[in-house]
């Protein structure tokens, strides 16, 4: 059985969406620790993202260089626009990837 997974802006959020939703999806349990902590019944998931979760690659020129800030270098259009994860947000990108799976 697959559960909703609802995803809030920031820890304290996804806390009041726990307390608050138990009475409709059933009680919450707090589970992970530190940083990576949600909240589960069940019938759903509650985590949080905790700001930006990726960002823009780097474009690179024809090398596979990055390539250096100039206005001669300008305008960069890359054939494809790609995310990386954030290096301190990363391990919650990880967690939430495995929540959605649940």
């Amino acid at each position: 059985m697959s559960k909703t997974l609802i995803i809030a802006e920031k820890p304290s959020v996804a806390t009041d969406l726990a307390r608050v939703l138990s009475k409709e999806l059933g009680k919450f349990e707090k589970r992970g620790k530190d940083r990576n902590t949600y909240f589960e019944s069940d019938n759903a998931l509650i985590s949080s993202a905790v700001g930006h979760l990726v960002e823009l690659k780097m474009p690179s020129g024809p090398n596979g260089k990055k390539l250096p800030w100039g206005i001669k270098h300008l305008p960069v259009i890359p054939e494809k626009f790609e995310l990386q994860p954030i290096a301190k947000s990363e391990s919650r990108l990880n967690l939430l990837k495995r929540l959605i799976k649940k």
